[in-house]
């Protein structure tokens, strides 16, 4: 059974009666008649709009934080992109060219340490 506002608490046949009676009048009268299917439309709205209206709020959030992941996640991914175009096409020849350059100067260092204990191994003469 439908619960009705102002006369749930009433069982079926008073419930009855009054729909009853009003429907009588508002046969006999125009304004009545207005009056409760103004009100009647009023409750059926508010019983079926409410749900669909909460319906429809999550809907559209959910397609919005959907939406709002998926853009992130691209933003995400192109950052990423980025980064590695970044790191593959600009940084990786600097880092090979340094680690040249530590190379050369270690490669230099041990020459001059290695003529520097030839010269020490030899004899100096003394000039008058």
């Amino acid at each position: 059974m439908i619960s009705l506002p102002l006369i749930s608490q009433y069982s079926f046949w008073t419930q009855f009666s009054i729909l009853g009676v009003l429907i009588f009048i508002s046969y006999l009268h125009r304004t009545s008649r207005l009056v409760l299917a103004t009100l009647a439309t009023i409750f059926v709205g508010l019983k079926v709009l409410i749900p669909i209206a909460n319906f429809l709020l999550y809907l559209f959030k959910g397609i919005a934080w959907i939406g709002f992941y998926i853009y992130f996640f691209q933003h995400a991914l192109s950052t990423a992109a980025s980064w590695l175009t970044t790191l593959f096409e600009d940084g990786l020849p600097w880092v090979f060219n340094e680690l040249e350059k530590v190379r050369a100067a270690n490669a230099q260092e041990e020459e001059h340490r290695q003529d520097q204990q030839q010269w020490q191994g030899a004899a100096v003469e003394e000039v008058d």
